[in-house]
């Protein structure tokens, strides 16, 4: 069953609200959050089924790291979404373009970290499936 970390919906309306003229439906970032979750819970199914039963433990954990990181990384977003408005919503007129670079660079490193956190899918696919080391106690039985 998977485990949810808490998405932070008022940050995510906020954002919404400073860079879109449309209005933001009340848990969509939560619903699109879990998604992403049920999706990894989902290959980490998949995944058990196919690797030994020792590697069980391994991809639990995986799988929960990039639950708890993905909920930080989207409550991270948002808040770097929600400081500065869009120049769209806000108009040209002394429109503070140094905040906006300084929005545009964190938003930058957010990004960074969240393909540092679909890298965690990727291992959570590759467990179990590499060769049999020498110095493994278990490399007889494997």
């Amino acid at each position: 069953m998977p485990k949810y970390y808490p998405i932070n919906e008022e940050a995510a309306k906020r954002a919404k609200d400073m860079n879109s003229f449309s209005d933001y439906q009340p848990g969509s970032a939560t619903a699109g959050y879990r998604a992403m979750v049920d999706e990894a819970y989902a290959a980490a199914e998949r995944q058990k089924a196919r690797v030994d039963p020792m590697y069980h433990d391994k991809i639990d954990t995986l799988v929960d790291r990039y639950a708890r990181k993905l909920a930080e990384n989207l409550n991270e977003r948002n808040v770097i979404d929600a400081r500065v408005p869009s120049i769209l919503i806000s108009g040209g007129g002394n429109f503070p373009v140094a905040k906006k670079h300084k929005q545009n660079a964190a938003r930058d490193r957010n990004y960074g970290e969240y393909a540092e956190i679909s890298k965690l899918l990727d291992k959570i696919r590759s467990v179990g499936m590499g060769g049999i080391s020498a110095d493994d106690d278990l490399a007889v039985e494997k």
